[in-house]
Protein backbone atom coordinates (compact mmCIF):
# COMPACT_ATOMS: atom_id res chain seq x y z
CA UNK A 1 0.00 0.00 0.00
CA UNK A 2 2.88 2.25 1.09
CA UNK A 3 4.65 2.10 -2.86
CA UNK A 4 0.84 2.83 -4.27
CA UNK A 5 0.15 6.18 -2.19
CA UNK A 6 3.62 6.87 -2.77
CA UNK A 7 3.06 6.90 -6.97
CA UNK A 8 0.34 8.36 -6.35
CA UNK A 9 1.27 11.05 -4.44
CA UNK A 10 4.55 11.42 -7.30
CA UNK A 11 1.90 11.83 -9.60
CA UNK A 12 -0.09 14.41 -7.95
CA UNK A 13 3.02 16.47 -7.64
CA UNK A 14 4.00 16.43 -11.01
CA UNK A 15 0.89 17.55 -12.03
CA UNK A 16 1.06 20.22 -9.66
CA UNK A 17 -2.11 18.96 -8.06
CA UNK A 18 -0.46 17.71 -4.42
CA UNK A 19 -1.63 20.56 -2.46
CA UNK A 20 -5.32 20.04 -3.50
CA UNK A 21 -5.54 16.40 -3.19
CA UNK A 22 -6.05 14.32 0.14
CA UNK A 23 -5.97 10.43 0.28
CA UNK A 24 -8.09 8.12 2.80
CA UNK A 25 -8.08 4.68 3.39
CA UNK A 26 -10.71 3.10 5.36
CA UNK A 27 -11.59 -0.97 5.93
CA UNK A 28 -15.18 -1.53 6.98
CA UNK A 29 -13.65 -4.45 8.97
CA UNK A 30 -11.32 -4.71 11.90
CA UNK A 31 -9.83 -7.78 12.97
CA UNK A 32 -9.85 -8.94 16.56
CA UNK A 33 -6.70 -9.12 18.90
CA UNK A 34 -6.44 -12.93 19.54
CA UNK A 35 -6.34 -15.59 16.86
CA UNK A 36 -8.93 -17.95 16.05
CA UNK A 37 -9.26 -21.75 16.45
CA UNK A 38 -8.42 -21.41 12.85
CA UNK A 39 -5.36 -19.58 13.14
CA UNK A 40 -6.97 -16.00 11.53
CA UNK A 41 -8.52 -13.77 13.14
CA UNK A 42 -12.45 -12.55 13.02
CA UNK A 43 -13.81 -9.56 12.22
CA UNK A 44 -13.76 -6.88 14.59
CA UNK A 45 -14.99 -3.42 15.42
CA UNK A 46 -11.68 -1.02 14.75
CA UNK A 47 -9.28 -0.58 11.86
CA UNK A 48 -6.98 2.44 11.40
CA UNK A 49 -7.74 5.27 9.21
CA UNK A 50 -5.31 6.19 7.13
CA UNK A 51 -4.90 10.37 5.51
CA UNK A 52 -2.24 11.18 3.22
CA UNK A 53 -1.46 13.76 1.34
CA UNK A 54 0.44 16.92 1.35
CA UNK A 55 -2.24 19.49 2.31
CA UNK A 56 -2.68 17.72 5.41
CA UNK A 57 -1.75 19.72 8.73
CA UNK A 58 0.99 17.50 10.26
CA UNK A 59 4.08 18.72 10.50
CA UNK A 60 5.73 18.51 13.88
CA UNK A 61 4.77 21.79 15.55
CA UNK A 62 1.46 20.98 15.26
CA UNK A 63 1.73 17.73 17.32
CA UNK A 64 4.68 18.82 19.79
CA UNK A 65 3.45 18.15 22.83
CA UNK A 66 0.10 16.21 22.67
CA UNK A 67 -0.77 13.15 24.17
CA UNK A 68 0.88 11.71 20.86
CA UNK A 69 3.86 13.29 19.27
CA UNK A 70 4.12 11.30 16.29
CA UNK A 71 3.60 13.19 13.27
CA UNK A 72 0.37 13.00 11.61
CA UNK A 73 -1.20 10.37 14.34
CA UNK A 74 -4.59 11.35 16.10
CA UNK A 75 -5.51 8.67 18.61
CA UNK A 76 -3.89 6.82 20.84
CA UNK A 77 -2.43 3.10 20.48
CA UNK A 78 -5.05 0.69 21.96
CA UNK A 79 -4.63 -0.66 25.20
CA UNK A 80 -4.58 -4.77 24.73
CA UNK A 81 -5.05 -6.85 27.60
CA UNK A 82 -1.98 -9.11 28.19
CA UNK A 83 -4.53 -12.04 28.77
CA UNK A 84 -7.05 -11.39 25.41
CA UNK A 85 -9.33 -13.63 24.53
CA UNK A 86 -10.63 -14.33 21.19
CA UNK A 87 -13.69 -12.56 21.71
CA UNK A 88 -12.40 -9.02 22.77
CA UNK A 89 -11.76 -6.29 21.03
CA UNK A 90 -9.41 -3.55 19.60
CA UNK A 91 -11.47 -1.19 21.33
CA UNK A 92 -12.90 2.14 18.69
CA UNK A 93 -11.91 5.52 19.22
CA UNK A 94 -13.27 7.47 16.32
CA UNK A 95 -16.91 6.73 14.79
CA UNK A 96 -16.76 6.10 11.13
CA UNK A 97 -19.54 7.96 10.21
CA UNK A 98 -17.94 11.22 12.27
CA UNK A 99 -14.99 10.84 9.75
CA UNK A 100 -16.97 10.79 7.23
CA UNK A 101 -19.24 13.88 7.89
CA UNK A 102 -15.55 15.93 9.05
CA UNK A 103 -14.40 15.53 5.91
CA UNK A 104 -17.32 16.14 3.22
CA UNK A 105 -17.64 19.31 5.67
CA UNK A 106 -13.82 20.49 6.32
CA UNK A 107 -12.41 19.02 3.09
CA UNK A 108 -14.92 19.35 0.62
CA UNK A 109 -17.26 22.33 1.91
CA UNK A 110 -20.48 20.07 2.45
CA UNK A 111 -23.25 21.47 4.70
CA UNK A 112 -24.66 19.47 7.47
CA UNK A 113 -28.19 18.38 6.51
CA UNK A 114 -30.95 18.97 9.39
Amino acid sequence: MSQAIGAFQEDLKLMGKADIVTGMTFSEFGRRIKSNDSSGTDHGSAAPVLFFGAALNTGRGTVEGTPNPVSGMIGTSANLPQTATVNDQVPMQHDFRQIYATIMQDWLCMTEVQ
